[in-house]
């Protein structure tokens, strides 16, 4: 029965996926360095959260506005 095991090893495609990995990963370029990445990804955050600023604050006062006109109405209505 040990032997019938050994013939149906379904971990071989497995095997053979790992080590094709290995190789092509070994063929690449390294990686570049952490610095580099969080340089690269801090000037993205700056370039966009200065743009939703603006439209975020007008937003927000238009969501002001609205509930101080909700609150006031009765007075304003009659």
């Amino acid at each position: 029965m040990a032997e019938n095991w050994k013939e149906h090893d379904h971990a071989d495609p497995l095997r053979e996926q790992k080590e094709s990995f290995q190789l092509k990963s070994e063929r690449e370029e390294p990686l570049p360095s952490r610095s580099e990445i969080h340089r690269k990804r801090s000037r993205k955050k700056k370039k966009t959260t200065t743009l939703s600023f603006p439209l975020i604050r007008v937003l927000l006062v238009l969501f002001f506005m609205l509930i101080i006109a909700a609150v006031t109405s009765p007075y304003w209505l009659l």
